[in-house]
């Protein structure tokens, strides 16, 4: 129960702790002053003068029931149902990753700002969170999910972020962002505020003198008694508020001509949140949207045409109302949080949001984005009408940079396009336009992509959008140098200097047309300090807005419509990783989002696949520098089990482990080539859980037992299920080994500072780059392995191929013996043995000659690998399987 307190410590002083307990002020407040009329500058012409008592300090714990990890016991063919994958075909790049671990608490102060005057004395309570979920994220019911990798204040990429699921509810989300945002919120004070509606920023803001001739002749504002009328003073009820407020915000708009802007009451109206499978599946309800229509918004050219249904798309500014008895900033900072998330999803040429919570008294502006969330102090909407205003005419500017968004992307009438710049000519078509990669989150790089039609017809290209922190290398550079290392090969070619293997281009991996950079996050922060109101003695990183021009290469990896494209796509991206090494880059987020292939079956070798986003990369001439702080980069569902484990800096093996974990999770997810189960197998689920030791523990059973796991890939074929057994045990070999080698000297060096310390009196300097790791010198021969493996793979599927076409047996001198399977409870279709092939094709790695064609041991001699028949095929298939089941258990 809530009790009131009228003494509280200093909210700016790090050194009182956080109490668990809840408070409420409401009957403690200040009596408010009765106003001054305004002068003509707007300043009241006196003010009460009286301290107010501190205001106390609430803290409340949002705490779930910690659950037990999923067990990575074999499950074939039985799929989680807490996840979903995205089947639209002209889906760019799909969002796949695994669920996050179990359930923790967060305990985080709740605090006001220094200008505060109540605050609430409740919560949302806590739901708690099923196994394999994380920080109280409530899994979905609905089997959606997603992956992301964002950064922590320090720009580790590897945390927590929004992303990371589709969420059932709202109050799930509003619970995820909470973690993502955590640490985040800057105060502005009234200096934000200021800022926002200066009329040097503002080409459309009105004079001073304007607004006050305004508000003196407003109907709606008592100047002598510097009230607003119609808004209750101590409201009892919210739903109170809402029509005086609208009345209020309309009649400002109206007369100041704001004709492409209006606010609506949509606490009632439920906005549809656009998800990765069910674009309808979850819905928010601001209190009041501020919404707006216009190029940059979409093809609505008038308020008339949005105002019967509201949209995000539409949504200029979200405003929540809370009654002044119960408002608390941080919790629902979150609400406003929850919308500010939707706005940037739904409005992807977005950069920020602007949003303010607003009760009877008061009004707190945030803003959202890439960083974080920057909050005002509270400012008083009766006495300070003046900036009251001009902050609703800030929200509902003309000028749709001002409000965030992107505006060299622009519709006009029903075709969007991107304009590089204003003086130029050039004007690009986007190829679908509604639907753009983009991260659901707020916070991170906010990666943006957009397919644009070429000029004159000459294939399609990549646009890229995307906030890259200041101290890290751009991906630009990377792209820049593979650039450049093409021509010299190119011109080494011409010049009938070296072989034509060496001179042709590097493989798997693209280029750069063109790039730029533009404005900095603490610009359109008005230069605030990125220093956390909790955490005054960090700085969040400032981020760069950068756009970037490529070929567009292709869709994601696991849209390859055949098993024999995806084999040669993932052949030529292990190449590129290869001249990567050679060129001294590590790539560190291979995933399946940046593995894409080339839909042209007629592409030559080198061609046919490509491993792209180098935002993550980095030289490892500075991995030195990098690696204190910045061990565990990439996304985390695929991140090698050292990185995980925080060994050592990241190197050309990790990436290729990486290549592992993104391939075997393609294999998993499909049905057939290119078709998805609707989940994805629950060994599988933590594999990108926020708890590293649970990530860990998933992973190493498919190395160490792939022969119980890797049945779930049966739907690419037969040689895809080989190849990765095989890849399995050799980073069996060569990963868990250097594994281990690594342990042991950590373990070394912890002695050794020990024994510094008990000798010395003071502990040895701590190694940041640790020594030469072991079994990582013979480069080449890595590589070697790895190709044989998948090149061993490519020919075995394009001799089943050949075989196909040719109607005739894989084996026509072995007799078919009789084919005798079990069902197991889940399976929609036989099983086939597959142990004794993998063991087969297990020994065939130990030897120096080719490997044994990977046969079927329970098969019949013509039974075609699975996923490469057509749907008729298989149907006929499973029927004809279904009768020789009922005649072998009639015998």
């Amino acid at each position: 129960m809530a009790r009131s307190d009228t003494s509280s410590p200093d909210p700016r002083d790090p050194s009182e702790q956080p109490s668990r307990r809840s408070f409420s002020t409401s009957a403690n407040s200040p009596p408010e002053a009765t106003p001054a009329p305004l002068s003509e500058s707007g300043s009241p012409t006196s003010r009460d003068s009286t301290p107010r008592p501190h205001t106390p300090r609430p803290f409340v714990s949002r705490q779930s029931t910690p659950q037990p990890s999923t067990l990575n016991t074999p499950t074939p063919n039985i799929y989680a149902d807490t996840f979903a994958h995205d089947l639209s075909a002209d889906t760019i790049f799909l969002d796949m990753a695994a669920d996050l671990g179990p359930s923790v608490t967060i305990e985080e102060p709740v605090m006001l700002p220094p200008d505060a005057t109540a605050s609430t004395s409740a919560s949302t309570p806590s739901t708690p969170g099923p196994a394999g979920s994380s920080n109280n994220a409530v899994a979905p019911a609905d089997g959606s999910g997603g992956a992301s990798a964002i950064e922590h204040v320090s720009d580790t990429p590897h945390g927590f972020s929004s992303d990371d699921h589709d969420r059932a509810t709202v109050d799930a989300l509003q619970k995820a962002l909470s973690v993502e945002l955590r640490g985040t919120a800057v105060f502005g004070d009234k200096r934000f505020a200021d800022s926002l509606v200066s009329q040097t920023r503002l080409a459309d803001m009105p004079a001073d003198p304007v607004i006050i001739a305004f508000l003196k002749r407003c109907r709606l504002y008592n100047s002598r008694t510097r009230r607003w009328r119609g808004l209750p003073q101590n409201s009892h009820d919210e739903l109170s508020l809402y029509d005086p407020l609208l009345l209020i915000i309309n009649a400002i708009l109206t007369h100041f001509q704001r004709r492409d802007r209006v606010a609506i009451d949509t606490h009632g109206k439920n906005l549809p949140h656009s998800h990765r499978v069910y674009d309808t599946a979850l819905k928010s309800s601001p209190d009041i949207s501020l919404l707006g229509c216009g190029p940059a918004f979409s093809t609505e050219r008038s308020v008339q045409e949005i105002e019967g249904a509201p949209q995000y798309v539409h949504m200029a500014a979200p405003i929540e109302v809370k009654r002044e008895a119960v408002k608390n900033w941080t919790s629902h900072r979150y609400q406003l949080a929850v919308y500010a998330r939707e706005c940037l999803v739904q409005q992807p040429n977005r950069t920020l949001v602007l949003a303010a919570l607003l009760t009877e008294m008061h009004l707190l502006l945030f803003q959202f984005d890439r960083v974080g969330a920057m909050f005002s102090s509270w400012i008083d909407i009766h006495a300070d009408a003046l900036l009251f205003v001009k902050i609703i005419l800030a929200l509902s500017t003309a000028d749709e940079g001002m409000l965030g968004f992107d505006t060299r992307i622009r519709w006009e009438g029903k075709t969007r396009y991107f304009k590089p710049h204003v003086a130029d000519p050039l004007v690009y078509v986007i190829h679908n336009p509604l639907k753009p990669f983009r991260r659901h989150t707020i916070r991170g790089r906010g990666t943006t992509c957009w397919i644009l039609n070429a000029p004159e017809g000459d294939g399609k290209l990549l646009l890229k959008l995307s906030w890259r922190t200041r101290d890290r290398e751009p991906e630009w550079s990377f792209l820049k140098t593979i650039k450049d290392e093409n021509d010299k090969r190119e011109k080494r070619r011409t010049d009938g200097q070296g072989t034509a293997e060496e001179n042709e281009p590097i493989p798997g991996i693209g280029s750069i047309i063109t790039y730029d950079e533009g404005v900095s996050l603490s610009s359109l922060r008005f230069n605030i300090p990125l220093i956390p109101y909790l955490a005054p003695k960090q700085e969040l990183s400032d981020r760069l807005y950068c756009s970037s021009l490529q070929r567009y290469y292709g869709p994601a990896l696991e849209q390859a419509p055949s098993t024999l494209q995806s084999l040669r796509a993932f052949r030529d991206i292990i190449a590129g990783q290869y001249e990567l090494y050679k060129l001294g880059i590590v790539h560190r987020d291979v995933s399946t989002r940046n593995m894409v292939y080339n839909p042209d079956i007629n592409a030559r070798p080198g061609q046919r696949g490509f491993l792209i986003d180098f935002d993550m990369a980095k030289r490892m001439e500075r991995q030195s520098s990098m690696a204190a702080k910045d061990l565990r980069t990439g996304t985390r569902a695929f991140q090698s089990i050292k990185v995980l484990e925080g060994l050592g800096t990241q190197d050309y093996l990790d990436d290729l482990e990486s290549s592992f974990w993104a391939y075997t999770w393609i294999a998993c997810i499909s049905k057939s080539p290119g078709v998805f189960h609707p989940g994805i197998p629950k060994s599988m689920i933590n594999w990108g859980s926020d708890q590293l030791q649970d990530a860990v523990t998933s992973k190493k059973p498919y190395l160490n037992e792939p022969e119980a796991y890797l049945y779930d890939a049966r739907g690419m074929g037969r040689q895809v299920v080989r190849m990765l057994y095989r890849l399995a045990k050799f980073f069996q070999d060569t990963s868990m080994r250097r594994i281990k080698a690594l342990q042991s000297q950590k373990r070394s060096e912890a002695y050794q500072q020990m024994m510094d310390f008990v000798m010395q009196g003071s502990p040895a300097k701590q190694t940041i780059d640790p020594a030469p790791e072991p079994s990582t010198a013979d480069v080449d021969e890595h590589f070697k392995k790895v190709f044989k493996i998948v090149d061993e793979a490519i020919a075995g599927q394009e001799k089943d191929v050949a075989d196909r076409i040719a109607h005739i047996p894989i084996d026509p001198d072995r007799p078919a013996p009789t084919y005798v399977v079990t069902l197991q409870p889940g399976d929609d279709e036989p099983k086939d043995s597959i142990v004794p092939q993998l063991e087969e094709a297990a020994q065939s790695d130990s030897q120096d000659g080719p490997s044994t064609q990977y046969e079927s041991s329970t098969g019949s001699s013509n039974k075609r690998a699975r996923g490469s028949e057509s749907p008729s095929e298989r149907q006929q298939l499973r029927r004809s399987q279904r009768k020789k089941m009922k005649r072998t258990s009639g015998q």
